[in-house]
Formats: structure tokens, sequence, C-alpha cells
């Protein structure tokens, strides 16, 4: 039996490429006087590429520098605000950038590091005496953003122990008039400054009205 014989010209050799990582995120900048908040903005290289569409950017973070970090949200913007909502906490972040297909660039080995805005100084209290019938209570402002205070004071009302706070005081004097004599009064000052953070409270002070 006769085989006829096909001469097919040679394939052009093909040569395959992976789609490589994004580009890592550059300067990470995070905020450290945002009350309760922290903001985090950053440059994105890929952005300059013609050849990269980028989905998200993936927030990571840790309370320490070196564990492991968690995915913690993810945006389609060049920023994020991390409503932490506690005053005074510092977060480390890692951010990176996931492109069309999935494939996710890789995290900065030093992180950038952030925290919401710190408490205002405390006031110290000055002095405290019972004068014509009243205990008058005069304190130092504490930081120079604190606009207003409130008085916690303390008092046994026969078996009842009471605790009451006195708001809206702007000026760093506090006379207290509904006392009487026998009784032991103690009090604290707390500051609350422009943007509404308090202060730790003063140390508590204390008097016997004779």
């Amino acid at each position: 039996m006769a085989h006829n014989s096909i001469n097919a010209p040679a394939s052009i050799p093909v040569s395959a490429h992976s789609k490589s990582l994004p580009l890592a995120i550059t300067n990470i900048m995070a905020t450290d006087n945002v009350p309760r908040k922290i903001k985090l903005t950053w440059q994105d290289p890929n952005l300059k590429k013609n050849d990269r569409q980028i989905a998200r950017y993936n927030i990571y973070t840790s309370v320490y520098q070196d564990t492991l970090y968690t995915l913690h949200a993810y945006t389609t913007q060049k920023f994020y605000i991390d409503k932490v909502g506690i005053d005074n906490k510092k977060i480390y972040y890692k951010i990176t950038a996931v492109d069309s297909d999935g494939l996710e660039s890789l995290k900065q080995k030093k992180p950038a590091v952030g925290s919401t805005k710190n408490h205002s100084k405390q006031p110290m209290i000055n002095s405290i005496k019972t004068q014509d019938g009243k205990n008058i209570l005069t304190w130092t402002r504490g930081s120079k953003n604190i606009t207003q205070y409130y008085v916690i004071k303390k008092y046994w009302d026969g078996i009842i122990y009471k605790k009451l706070k006195i708001t809206g005081i702007t000026s760093t004097t506090f006379v207290d008039n509904k006392i009487k004599l026998g009784k032991t009064y103690k009090y604290t000052v707390v500051g609350i400054d422009s943007d509404g953070i308090e202060s730790k409270p003063s140390k508590e002070v204390g008097t016997i009205v004779e």
C-alpha cells in the first residue's frame, strides 16, 4: 500500500512569559494628629505604566512592627481613612496593589506607622479651700488647646455615695456652694480640647468642711 507524505513547513518557535507582579507601593504616609482616625496616603508606580490595570489596594495592619500583618481593608482610592475610634492608638501598616488579574504586589519590608491624636495634658489642681460656705477649687490649664473642663465631685450623703459631674466650665476655677458641714468632698478635673478629646483626670483632692 502506498503512503502519501506531506511536507509541512517548520513551526515558528513561541516563547511564553508569565505576567510579573505589580510594582510595590511606595511613599506610604500615616498621620499622627487626627482625633480617633489615621489617614493613609501613598504612591503607586504602576499607574505610570500603561500595561497595568490596578483593581484595588489591600491595607494590612498590625499593632506590632515585626509581627504578622492581617488584611484590614481594601480600597480603590490612593488613600484610606482608618476609623480607629480610640485616642493615642499606634498602628503599623503595609499596603499592596492588586491588578485586574488578581496578582498582588509585594508588601513593604518596613511598615508605615500612624497613630491617633494623643490625650491633652491633664490639669493639675493647685489648691482647694473652704471659704464663706463654699469649696473653691483652682487648677492649671494643662495643654494649650483645652477649651473647657468638667469636675467630678464625690461625697457621702447619708448611706449613699454620690458622684456628680459638673460640666461646661471654661475657667480654671470651680466654686462649689452645695456643701454641708462635717462632710468630706473629693474632686478631680478633666480637660476637653478643641477636638472634643478628654485629658486624663487630674489627681484627686479632698477637703473636710468644718
